[in-house]
C-alpha cells in the first residue's frame, strides 16, 4: 500500500507532509521514521558542509547546497511532526507508551538543553509507562 505522501508525474515529484499521517502510525513505526529522518539529516548535513556545496567565494550555497538546505528543512519538519504525534498519542498500551517515551527521550537528548530538564522529562515518561503497565495489569485481573 502506498503512503500517499509522494505525488509524482513524468515531470515532477512533490512531498506532502501532513502531521496527521504520523498520528496514524504505531509508536514503533514513528520511532523507525524518526531514526531514519535523523540519520538522513545528519548525512545530508555532512554533504552540505563540504566546499563543493558553496559558491566560488565560499560565502553562499550553490544550487546543490540550496537543494540540500531545502531537504534538511523537509527532514526537520517531518521530525517535528513525528515528535508531535508521539506527544499526542493517547494510547494506554504499555509497549506503545514506552516506545513513545523512548522517541521523546531521543528527541530531547539531541536538544541537549540541560540535564535537569532532561531528567525531569525522563521521570515524567517513566511514570507514564508505569501507569500504563499498572492499568494493563488491573484490566487483566478484572477480566
Amino acid at each position: 500500500m502506498k503512503s500517499n505522501i509522494v505525488k509524482s508525474s513524468r515531470t515532477s515529484t512533490s512531498l506532502q507532509l501532513d502531521p496527521s499521517y504520523f498520528a496514524t502510525m504505531t509508536a514503533a513505526e514513528r520511532l523507525i521514521c524518526f531514526e531514519a529522518l535523523k540519520a538522513t539529516a545528519e548525512t545530508t548535513l555532512g554533504f552540505l558542509n563540504q566546499p563543493r556545496c558553496y559558491t566560488d567565494d565560499g560565502e553562499n550555497n550553490n544550487a546543490a547546497g540550496r537543494f540540500l538546505e531545502d531537504l534538511l528543512e523537509v527532514l526537520s519538519r517531518a521530525s517535528t511532526f513525528v515528535e508531535e504525534a508521539a506527544k499526542g498519542d493517547s494510547s494506554s498500551v504499555p509497549k506503545e507508551v514506552e516506545t513513545n517515551a523512548w522517541l521523546l527521550l531521543m528527541v530531547n537528548a539531541s536538544y541537549a538543553d540541560g540535564l535537569p530538564r532532561f531528567a525531569a522529562l525522563a521521570a515524567e515518561l517513566v511514570a507514564k509507562v508505569a501507569s500504563a503497565e499498572l492499568h494493563a495489569r488491573r484490566t487483566e485481573t478484572v477480566q
